[in-house]
Protein backbone atom coordinates (compact mmCIF):
# COMPACT_ATOMS: atom_id res chain seq x y z
CA UNK A 1 0.00 0.00 0.00
CA UNK A 2 1.42 3.36 -1.00
CA UNK A 3 -0.21 5.61 1.55
CA UNK A 4 0.17 5.19 5.25
CA UNK A 5 -2.72 6.44 7.38
CA UNK A 6 -1.26 7.54 10.67
CA UNK A 7 -2.80 5.96 13.74
CA UNK A 8 -4.14 7.98 16.63
CA UNK A 9 -1.67 8.38 19.46
CA UNK A 10 1.43 7.74 17.34
CA UNK A 11 4.37 10.01 18.04
CA UNK A 12 6.64 11.57 15.45
CA UNK A 13 10.15 10.94 16.75
CA UNK A 14 12.31 12.44 14.01
CA UNK A 15 12.98 16.01 12.96
CA UNK A 16 10.93 17.35 10.10
CA UNK A 17 13.92 17.50 7.74
CA UNK A 18 14.63 13.78 8.02
CA UNK A 19 12.75 10.54 7.61
CA UNK A 20 9.58 10.59 9.68
CA UNK A 21 9.35 7.76 12.19
CA UNK A 22 5.90 6.94 13.58
CA UNK A 23 5.82 4.37 16.33
CA UNK A 24 8.14 1.63 15.07
CA UNK A 25 7.71 2.42 11.37
CA UNK A 26 9.68 4.74 9.10
CA UNK A 27 9.05 5.99 5.58
CA UNK A 28 11.39 4.24 3.15
CA UNK A 29 11.58 7.09 0.65
CA UNK A 30 12.89 9.51 3.31
CA UNK A 31 10.56 12.31 2.24
CA UNK A 32 11.06 15.83 3.50
CA UNK A 33 8.62 17.23 6.01
CA UNK A 34 8.09 20.89 6.69
CA UNK A 35 6.12 22.61 9.44
CA UNK A 36 3.68 24.90 7.65
CA UNK A 37 1.54 26.13 10.53
CA UNK A 38 1.18 26.07 14.28
CA UNK A 39 -2.07 27.02 15.93
CA UNK A 40 -2.88 27.40 19.58
CA UNK A 41 -6.14 25.66 20.51
CA UNK A 42 -7.75 25.18 23.92
CA UNK A 43 -5.49 22.86 25.92
CA UNK A 44 -2.46 23.09 23.66
CA UNK A 45 -1.72 23.41 19.97
CA UNK A 46 -1.80 21.68 16.59
CA UNK A 47 1.21 21.59 14.32
CA UNK A 48 0.71 20.88 10.63
CA UNK A 49 3.49 19.26 8.61
CA UNK A 50 3.49 18.84 4.85
CA UNK A 51 5.29 16.14 2.87
CA UNK A 52 7.55 16.74 -0.11
CA UNK A 53 9.60 14.53 -2.41
CA UNK A 54 12.71 16.08 -3.94
CA UNK A 55 11.45 19.44 -2.74
CA UNK A 56 8.03 19.18 -4.45
CA UNK A 57 4.89 18.95 -2.32
CA UNK A 58 2.90 15.71 -2.14
CA UNK A 59 -0.76 16.54 -2.62
CA UNK A 60 -2.59 15.29 0.48
CA UNK A 61 0.61 14.28 2.27
CA UNK A 62 0.08 15.93 5.65
CA UNK A 63 0.50 15.15 9.32
CA UNK A 64 -1.13 17.05 12.17
CA UNK A 65 0.36 16.75 15.63
CA UNK A 66 -1.79 17.48 18.67
CA UNK A 67 0.31 18.84 21.54
CA UNK A 68 -0.40 19.76 25.12
CA UNK A 69 0.54 23.06 26.73
CA UNK A 70 4.11 21.88 27.39
CA UNK A 71 4.67 20.94 23.75
CA UNK A 72 4.47 17.19 24.34
CA UNK A 73 2.97 15.32 21.39
CA UNK A 74 -0.36 13.69 22.26
CA UNK A 75 -1.39 12.41 18.82
CA UNK A 76 -0.46 12.38 15.17
CA UNK A 77 -3.11 12.21 12.47
CA UNK A 78 -2.84 12.30 8.70
CA UNK A 79 -1.66 10.48 5.61
CA UNK A 80 1.68 10.09 3.91
CA UNK A 81 2.91 8.63 0.65
CA UNK A 82 5.40 5.83 1.22
CA UNK A 83 6.76 5.26 -2.28
CA UNK A 84 7.01 7.07 -5.56
CA UNK A 85 7.82 6.38 -9.19
CA UNK A 86 9.19 8.59 -11.94
CA UNK A 87 10.57 12.11 -11.76
CA UNK A 88 9.75 15.53 -13.13
CA UNK A 89 11.04 16.01 -16.72
CA UNK A 90 14.31 17.78 -17.28
CA UNK A 91 12.61 20.04 -19.82
CA UNK A 92 9.93 21.33 -17.50
CA UNK A 93 8.73 24.05 -19.85
CA UNK A 94 7.88 21.63 -22.65
CA UNK A 95 6.19 19.20 -20.26
CA UNK A 96 4.09 21.94 -18.69
CA UNK A 97 3.02 23.23 -22.09
CA UNK A 98 1.99 19.73 -23.12
CA UNK A 99 0.04 19.35 -19.88
CA UNK A 100 -1.79 22.62 -20.60
CA UNK A 101 -2.90 21.34 -24.01
CA UNK A 102 -4.05 18.06 -22.49
CA UNK A 103 -6.02 19.86 -19.78
CA UNK A 104 -7.85 22.11 -22.24
CA UNK A 105 -8.81 19.08 -24.33
CA UNK A 106 -9.91 17.09 -21.29
CA UNK A 107 -12.40 19.71 -20.08
CA UNK A 108 -14.18 19.83 -23.46
CA UNK A 109 -15.44 23.34 -22.81
CA UNK A 110 -15.66 26.08 -25.42
CA UNK A 111 -13.39 29.00 -24.60
CA UNK A 112 -11.42 27.10 -21.95
CA UNK A 113 -8.15 28.79 -21.02
CA UNK A 114 -5.38 27.89 -18.60
CA UNK A 115 -5.16 30.13 -15.53
CA UNK A 116 -2.38 28.40 -13.65
CA UNK A 117 -0.10 25.35 -13.39
CA UNK A 118 1.32 23.89 -10.18
CA UNK A 119 3.65 20.96 -9.63
CA UNK A 120 2.72 18.24 -7.11
CA UNK A 121 3.40 14.60 -6.48
CA UNK A 122 0.01 12.92 -6.86
CA UNK A 123 -0.72 9.71 -4.96
CA UNK A 124 -4.18 8.28 -5.65
CA UNK A 125 -4.01 6.27 -2.43
CA UNK A 126 -4.10 9.51 -0.43
CA UNK A 127 -7.42 10.46 -2.02
CA UNK A 128 -8.91 6.99 -1.55
CA UNK A 129 -9.03 6.14 -5.26
CA UNK A 130 -6.42 3.38 -5.44
CA UNK A 131 -4.90 1.83 -2.32
CA UNK A 132 -2.03 0.33 -4.33
CA UNK A 133 -0.97 3.55 -6.08
CA UNK A 134 2.41 5.23 -5.85
CA UNK A 135 3.07 8.95 -5.93
CA UNK A 136 3.80 10.19 -9.45
CA UNK A 137 4.97 13.61 -10.66
CA UNK A 138 2.03 15.64 -11.90
CA UNK A 139 0.95 19.05 -13.07
CA UNK A 140 -2.23 20.49 -11.57
CA UNK A 141 -3.52 22.60 -14.46
CA UNK A 142 -6.17 25.14 -13.48
CA UNK A 143 -8.59 26.04 -16.25
CA UNK A 144 -11.47 28.47 -16.58
CA UNK A 145 -13.98 29.08 -19.32
CA UNK A 146 -17.15 30.85 -20.27
CA UNK A 147 -19.26 28.62 -18.03
CA UNK A 148 -18.76 28.04 -14.29
CA UNK A 149 -18.23 24.29 -14.73
CA UNK A 150 -15.03 25.01 -16.65
CA UNK A 151 -13.41 26.26 -13.45
CA UNK A 152 -11.58 23.01 -12.86
CA UNK A 153 -8.22 21.51 -12.05
CA UNK A 154 -6.93 18.81 -14.37
CA UNK A 155 -4.26 16.55 -12.87
CA UNK A 156 -1.85 15.48 -15.64
CA UNK A 157 0.95 12.93 -15.26
CA UNK A 158 4.20 14.79 -15.89
CA UNK A 159 5.83 11.73 -17.50
CA UNK A 160 3.24 10.37 -19.94
CA UNK A 161 0.91 13.40 -20.20
CA UNK A 162 -2.16 11.33 -19.28
CA UNK A 163 -5.04 12.77 -17.28
CA UNK A 164 -5.12 11.32 -13.77
CA UNK A 165 -8.08 13.23 -12.35
CA UNK A 166 -10.38 16.15 -13.13
CA UNK A 167 -11.40 18.14 -10.06
CA UNK A 168 -14.02 20.86 -9.71
CA UNK A 169 -12.53 24.16 -8.59
CA UNK A 170 -8.89 25.18 -8.26
CA UNK A 171 -6.04 23.75 -6.22
CA UNK A 172 -5.36 24.52 -2.62
CA UNK A 173 -4.10 27.81 -1.32
CA UNK A 174 -0.80 27.75 0.52
CA UNK A 175 -2.00 27.35 4.10
CA UNK A 176 1.13 28.47 5.93
CA UNK A 177 -0.11 31.22 8.25
CA UNK A 178 -0.36 30.75 11.98
CA UNK A 179 -3.80 31.84 13.21
CA UNK A 180 -3.46 34.61 15.78
CA UNK A 181 -4.81 34.57 19.31
CA UNK A 182 -7.85 36.60 20.21
CA UNK A 183 -7.65 40.19 21.41
CA UNK A 184 -10.28 42.25 23.16
CA UNK A 185 -12.93 44.17 21.22
CA UNK A 186 -15.21 43.33 18.33
CA UNK A 187 -12.54 43.56 15.65
CA UNK A 188 -12.71 45.83 12.63
CA UNK A 189 -15.80 45.57 10.41
CA UNK A 190 -16.60 47.02 6.99
CA UNK A 191 -19.99 46.34 5.35
CA UNK A 192 -21.00 47.33 1.83
CA UNK A 193 -24.50 47.49 0.36
CA UNK A 194 -24.97 46.08 -3.14
CA UNK A 195 -28.56 47.39 -3.29
CA UNK A 196 -29.53 44.41 -5.50
CA UNK A 197 -26.90 45.02 -8.14
CA UNK A 198 -26.38 41.86 -10.19
CA UNK A 199 -22.87 40.38 -9.97
CA UNK A 200 -22.00 37.99 -12.81
CA UNK A 201 -19.80 34.98 -12.32
CA UNK A 202 -16.25 35.86 -13.37
CA UNK A 203 -13.78 32.96 -13.27
CA UNK A 204 -10.76 35.21 -13.82
CA UNK A 205 -11.66 37.53 -10.95
CA UNK A 206 -13.40 35.03 -8.73
CA UNK A 207 -12.23 36.58 -5.46
CA UNK A 208 -13.09 40.16 -6.37
CA UNK A 209 -16.64 39.75 -7.65
CA UNK A 210 -18.18 41.25 -4.49
CA UNK A 211 -15.22 43.41 -3.39
CA UNK A 212 -16.05 45.86 -0.60
CA UNK A 213 -13.78 48.87 -0.20
CA UNK A 214 -13.40 52.64 -0.40
CA UNK A 215 -12.38 53.55 -3.95
CA UNK A 216 -13.41 53.27 -7.58
CA UNK A 217 -11.49 50.00 -8.04
CA UNK A 218 -13.94 48.14 -5.78
CA UNK A 219 -17.32 46.78 -6.78
CA UNK A 220 -19.09 48.25 -3.75
CA UNK A 221 -18.52 51.12 -1.30
CA UNK A 222 -18.71 50.88 2.50
CA UNK A 223 -22.10 51.65 4.01
CA UNK A 224 -20.93 51.12 7.59
CA UNK A 225 -17.45 50.85 9.08
CA UNK A 226 -16.20 50.05 12.56
CA UNK A 227 -17.46 52.45 15.21
CA UNK A 228 -19.97 54.19 12.95
CA UNK A 229 -23.60 54.54 13.95
CA UNK A 230 -26.28 52.24 12.61
CA UNK A 231 -27.39 53.12 9.09
CA UNK A 232 -31.05 52.25 9.57
CA UNK A 233 -30.73 49.85 6.64
CA UNK A 234 -31.49 46.53 8.29
CA UNK A 235 -29.39 44.17 6.08
CA UNK A 236 -26.29 46.37 6.54
CA UNK A 237 -26.71 46.72 10.28
CA UNK A 238 -27.49 43.00 10.71
CA UNK A 239 -24.36 41.91 8.89
CA UNK A 240 -22.29 44.39 10.91
CA UNK A 241 -23.74 42.89 14.11
CA UNK A 242 -23.28 39.32 12.84
CA UNK A 243 -19.57 40.02 12.29
CA UNK A 244 -19.31 41.24 15.88
CA UNK A 245 -21.15 38.20 17.22
CA UNK A 246 -18.86 35.85 15.29
CA UNK A 247 -15.78 37.77 16.49
CA UNK A 248 -16.95 37.32 20.09
CA UNK A 249 -17.74 33.63 19.61
CA UNK A 250 -14.38 32.66 18.16
CA UNK A 251 -12.52 34.74 20.72
CA UNK A 252 -14.33 33.13 23.65
CA UNK A 253 -14.59 29.51 22.53
CA UNK A 254 -11.60 28.96 20.26
CA UNK A 255 -9.13 31.64 21.27
CA UNK A 256 -8.58 33.09 17.79
CA UNK A 257 -8.95 36.67 16.63
CA UNK A 258 -11.37 36.48 13.71
CA UNK A 259 -10.35 39.81 12.21
CA UNK A 260 -6.68 38.83 12.23
CA UNK A 261 -7.57 35.43 10.78
CA UNK A 262 -9.93 36.43 7.97
CA UNK A 263 -9.59 40.19 7.71
CA UNK A 264 -8.09 41.85 4.66
CA UNK A 265 -6.48 45.25 4.14
CA UNK A 266 -7.25 46.55 0.66
CA UNK A 267 -5.15 49.66 1.21
CA UNK A 268 -8.27 51.82 1.22
CA UNK A 269 -7.74 53.43 4.61
CA UNK A 270 -10.07 51.00 6.40
CA UNK A 271 -7.27 48.76 7.65
CA UNK A 272 -7.39 45.02 8.07
CA UNK A 273 -11.07 44.28 8.46
CA UNK A 274 -13.77 41.67 8.23
CA UNK A 275 -15.50 42.75 5.03
CA UNK A 276 -18.85 41.78 3.64
CA UNK A 277 -21.27 42.82 0.92
CA UNK A 278 -24.99 42.44 1.57
CA UNK A 279 -28.14 42.64 -0.59
CA UNK A 280 -26.19 41.22 -3.52
CA UNK A 281 -27.78 39.59 -6.55
CA UNK A 282 -25.90 36.95 -8.48
CA UNK A 283 -25.91 35.51 -11.96
CA UNK A 284 -24.02 32.26 -12.18
CA UNK A 285 -24.16 28.52 -11.53
CA UNK A 286 -26.38 26.68 -9.12
CA UNK A 287 -25.83 23.16 -7.80
CA UNK A 288 -28.61 21.77 -9.97
CA UNK A 289 -27.76 23.96 -13.00
CA UNK A 290 -23.94 24.00 -13.05
CA UNK A 291 -23.70 24.87 -16.75
CA UNK A 292 -26.04 27.86 -16.76
CA UNK A 293 -25.77 31.51 -15.81
CA UNK A 294 -28.86 31.59 -13.61
CA UNK A 295 -30.08 35.00 -12.43
CA UNK A 296 -30.77 34.93 -8.69
CA UNK A 297 -32.32 38.15 -7.43
CA UNK A 298 -33.01 38.03 -4.57
CA UNK A 299 -30.01 35.75 -4.08
CA UNK A 300 -30.27 32.92 -1.56
CA UNK A 301 -26.59 32.69 -0.81
CA UNK A 302 -24.04 33.36 1.93
CA UNK A 303 -20.55 32.79 0.59
CA UNK A 304 -17.00 33.44 1.75
CA UNK A 305 -14.82 34.15 -1.26
CA UNK A 306 -11.06 34.53 -1.26
CA UNK A 307 -11.05 37.36 1.26
CA UNK A 308 -14.56 38.46 2.20
CA UNK A 309 -18.23 37.60 2.64
CA UNK A 310 -21.11 38.08 0.22
CA UNK A 311 -24.74 37.54 1.21
CA UNK A 312 -28.06 37.94 -0.54
CA UNK A 313 -31.44 39.15 0.71
CA UNK A 314 -33.05 35.74 0.25
CA UNK A 315 -30.90 34.18 3.00
CA UNK A 316 -33.27 35.66 5.56
CA UNK A 317 -33.22 38.31 8.24
CA UNK A 318 -32.33 35.98 11.10
CA UNK A 319 -29.81 33.70 9.41
CA UNK A 320 -26.79 34.31 11.63
CA UNK A 321 -26.19 30.57 11.32
CA UNK A 322 -25.84 30.83 7.54
CA UNK A 323 -23.50 33.83 7.81
CA UNK A 324 -21.55 32.09 10.58
CA UNK A 325 -21.22 28.98 8.45
CA UNK A 326 -19.79 31.02 5.57
CA UNK A 327 -17.31 32.60 7.97
CA UNK A 328 -16.20 29.19 9.26
CA UNK A 329 -15.78 28.04 5.66
CA UNK A 330 -13.29 30.89 5.30
CA UNK A 331 -11.45 29.70 8.41
CA UNK A 332 -11.22 26.15 7.03
CA UNK A 333 -9.62 27.63 3.93
CA UNK A 334 -6.87 28.97 6.20
CA UNK A 335 -6.36 25.76 8.15
CA UNK A 336 -7.27 22.23 7.04
CA UNK A 337 -8.38 23.00 3.47
CA UNK A 338 -10.81 20.14 2.73
CA UNK A 339 -11.36 20.85 -0.96
CA UNK A 340 -12.59 17.83 -2.93
CA UNK A 341 -14.63 14.64 -2.65
CA UNK A 342 -15.48 13.52 0.86
CA UNK A 343 -13.27 16.31 2.22
CA UNK A 344 -15.57 18.90 0.63
CA UNK A 345 -18.60 17.30 2.29
CA UNK A 346 -16.82 17.38 5.64
CA UNK A 347 -15.90 21.02 5.05
CA UNK A 348 -19.48 22.09 4.38
CA UNK A 349 -20.69 20.00 7.32
CA UNK A 350 -18.26 21.59 9.77
CA UNK A 351 -19.16 25.06 8.50
CA UNK A 352 -22.84 24.32 9.14
CA UNK A 353 -22.06 23.07 12.63
CA UNK A 354 -20.09 26.15 13.61
CA UNK A 355 -22.74 28.38 12.07
CA UNK A 356 -25.23 26.71 14.41
CA UNK A 357 -22.90 26.98 17.41
CA UNK A 358 -22.50 30.73 16.79
CA UNK A 359 -26.27 31.21 16.62
CA UNK A 360 -27.01 28.95 19.59
CA UNK A 361 -24.51 30.74 21.81
CA UNK A 362 -25.91 34.11 20.73
CA UNK A 363 -29.40 32.94 21.77
CA UNK A 364 -30.79 33.75 18.35
CA UNK A 365 -34.46 33.07 17.66
CA UNK A 366 -33.51 31.12 14.54
CA UNK A 367 -31.29 28.82 16.62
CA UNK A 368 -33.69 27.94 19.42
CA UNK A 369 -36.55 25.49 19.99
CA UNK A 370 -37.49 23.44 16.93
CA UNK A 371 -35.09 25.58 14.86
CA UNK A 372 -32.04 24.71 17.00
CA UNK A 373 -30.41 22.50 14.35
CA UNK A 374 -31.90 24.05 11.20
CA UNK A 375 -29.78 26.15 8.84
CA UNK A 376 -31.32 29.14 7.04
CA UNK A 377 -34.60 29.63 8.91
CA UNK A 378 -36.48 32.52 7.31
CA UNK A 379 -34.81 32.22 3.93
CA UNK A 380 -36.72 32.35 0.64
CA UNK A 381 -36.86 28.53 0.66
CA UNK A 382 -38.02 28.47 4.28
CA UNK A 383 -34.81 26.79 5.42
CA UNK A 384 -31.81 24.99 3.91
CA UNK A 385 -30.59 22.02 5.93
CA UNK A 386 -31.76 20.15 9.04
CA UNK A 387 -28.81 18.75 10.97
CA UNK A 388 -30.99 16.84 13.42
CA UNK A 389 -33.06 15.22 10.69
CA UNK A 390 -31.06 15.35 7.43
CA UNK A 391 -33.76 13.58 5.42
CA UNK A 392 -36.01 16.61 6.02
CA UNK A 393 -33.45 19.02 4.54
CA UNK A 394 -34.57 21.34 1.79
CA UNK A 395 -31.83 20.47 -0.68
CA UNK A 396 -32.35 20.97 -4.39
CA UNK A 397 -30.60 17.64 -4.88
CA UNK A 398 -32.98 15.81 -2.53
CA UNK A 399 -32.86 14.66 1.11
CA UNK A 400 -29.59 14.62 3.03
CA UNK A 401 -27.73 11.60 4.41
CA UNK A 402 -27.58 10.85 8.13
CA UNK A 403 -24.93 8.10 8.04
CA UNK A 404 -22.12 6.84 5.82
CA UNK A 405 -23.45 4.25 3.37
CA UNK A 406 -27.05 4.80 4.40
CA UNK A 407 -30.08 6.11 2.55
CA UNK A 408 -29.40 9.31 0.56
CA UNK A 409 -25.61 8.80 0.81
CA UNK A 410 -24.18 9.90 -2.55
CA UNK A 411 -20.41 9.44 -2.32
CA UNK A 412 -17.42 11.67 -3.14
CA UNK A 413 -18.20 12.64 -6.72
CA UNK A 414 -21.70 14.02 -6.27
CA UNK A 415 -23.22 17.19 -4.81
CA UNK A 416 -21.42 17.53 -1.44
CA UNK A 417 -24.23 19.03 0.64
CA UNK A 418 -26.12 15.74 0.95
CA UNK A 419 -23.25 13.91 2.63
CA UNK A 420 -22.24 17.04 4.58
CA UNK A 421 -25.26 16.45 6.77
CA UNK A 422 -23.58 13.35 8.22
CA UNK A 423 -21.25 15.78 9.97
CA UNK A 424 -24.20 17.80 11.23
CA UNK A 425 -26.01 14.70 12.48
CA UNK A 426 -22.88 13.56 14.33
CA UNK A 427 -22.47 16.99 15.94
CA UNK A 428 -26.12 17.02 16.98
CA UNK A 429 -25.79 13.60 18.63
CA UNK A 430 -22.59 14.61 20.42
CA UNK A 431 -24.04 17.90 21.68
CA UNK A 432 -27.64 17.06 22.58
CA UNK A 433 -27.76 13.27 22.48
CA UNK A 434 -30.45 11.01 21.03
CA UNK A 435 -31.15 7.38 20.23
CA UNK A 436 -30.14 6.67 16.66
CA UNK A 437 -29.09 3.64 14.61
CA UNK A 438 -28.90 1.36 17.64
CA UNK A 439 -26.91 3.80 19.77
CA UNK A 440 -28.21 5.58 22.88
CA UNK A 441 -26.06 8.72 22.93
CA UNK A 442 -26.05 11.09 25.90
CA UNK A 443 -25.09 14.61 24.84
CA UNK A 444 -21.94 16.16 26.28
CA UNK A 445 -23.24 19.73 26.03
CA UNK A 446 -22.43 22.77 23.95
CA UNK A 447 -19.09 23.89 25.43
CA UNK A 448 -17.45 20.46 25.30
CA UNK A 449 -18.83 19.86 21.79
CA UNK A 450 -17.52 23.21 20.53
CA UNK A 451 -14.05 22.49 21.91
CA UNK A 452 -14.12 19.00 20.39
CA UNK A 453 -15.28 20.06 16.93
CA UNK A 454 -12.84 22.97 16.86
CA UNK A 455 -9.96 20.62 17.62
CA UNK A 456 -11.20 18.22 14.94
CA UNK A 457 -11.56 20.96 12.34
CA UNK A 458 -7.93 21.89 12.89
CA UNK A 459 -6.68 18.29 12.97
CA UNK A 460 -7.98 17.08 9.59
CA UNK A 461 -5.91 17.06 6.42
CA UNK A 462 -6.92 18.28 2.98
CA UNK A 463 -7.88 14.82 1.64
CA UNK A 464 -9.76 13.68 4.76
CA UNK A 465 -12.61 11.20 4.42
CA UNK A 466 -15.30 10.13 6.87
CA UNK A 467 -13.05 7.51 8.45
CA UNK A 468 -10.51 10.24 9.16
CA UNK A 469 -13.29 12.33 10.71
CA UNK A 470 -14.29 9.47 13.01
CA UNK A 471 -10.70 8.85 14.09
CA UNK A 472 -10.17 12.57 14.70
CA UNK A 473 -13.31 12.84 16.84
CA UNK A 474 -12.18 10.03 19.12
CA UNK A 475 -8.56 11.20 19.20
CA UNK A 476 -9.24 14.87 19.92
CA UNK A 477 -11.73 13.91 22.62
CA UNK A 478 -9.04 11.81 24.33
CA UNK A 479 -6.61 14.74 24.03
CA UNK A 480 -9.18 17.06 25.61
CA UNK A 481 -9.51 14.69 28.57
CA UNK A 482 -5.74 14.72 29.08
CA UNK A 483 -5.52 18.51 28.89
CA UNK A 484 -8.72 19.27 30.80
CA UNK A 485 -10.40 21.19 27.99
CA UNK A 486 -13.93 22.34 28.89
CA UNK A 487 -14.08 19.70 31.63
CA UNK A 488 -14.16 16.83 29.11
CA UNK A 489 -14.20 13.38 30.75
CA UNK A 490 -13.57 9.82 29.61
CA UNK A 491 -17.31 9.23 29.92
CA UNK A 492 -17.88 12.06 27.44
CA UNK A 493 -15.57 10.32 25.00
CA UNK A 494 -17.64 7.16 25.35
CA UNK A 495 -20.62 9.17 24.09
CA UNK A 496 -18.56 10.61 21.24
CA UNK A 497 -17.59 7.08 20.23
CA UNK A 498 -21.28 6.09 20.23
CA UNK A 499 -22.10 9.02 17.92
CA UNK A 500 -19.26 8.00 15.60
CA UNK A 501 -20.70 4.48 15.52
CA UNK A 502 -24.26 5.71 14.99
CA UNK A 503 -23.36 7.71 11.85
CA UNK A 504 -21.05 4.91 10.66
CA UNK A 505 -17.96 7.09 10.24
CA UNK A 506 -15.65 4.15 10.83
CA UNK A 507 -15.83 1.10 8.54
CA UNK A 508 -17.88 -1.69 10.08
CA UNK A 509 -19.61 0.57 12.60
CA UNK A 510 -23.37 0.98 12.99
CA UNK A 511 -26.16 -1.54 13.28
Amino acid sequence: MSARRIAAGAVVLATVSATIVVGNSSYADSPDWRVVSTQVIPGGSVVRLRQAIDGVQVFGGELVQGKDGTGAVLSTLGKASTRHTGSFPADGTAARNAAKETAVTATKQNGTRVTGVKSFWYDASLTGEDATASAVPAYFVEVAGTTPEARQTVVVNANDNKVLKVLDGVTQQQRTATVKAATSGRGNRVVCDADHKVVRFDPEHFGEMFSCGAGSEFQFSPARSEGRRATGLAPVDRLYDHFGTAQDFYGKYTGIDLTDTLGVDYGDGKGKALRGTTRACYQGPTWNQPDDMVLQCPWEGAWWGVSQLAVGDAVGADALNAVGGAIDDGIINQTSGLYWGYAASIRFGLADVFGKFIGIKAHEWADSGSRRWVIGTGSLSGYFRDLRNPAASNLRSGPGADRVGGEHFVGPDDQPFSDSLIVGKTAYLITDGDTFNGQDVHGIGEDKAIALLWGVQNSLTETADFRDLGVALNTVCANNVKTGVAGTTASDCDQVAKAVTATQLLPGSGS
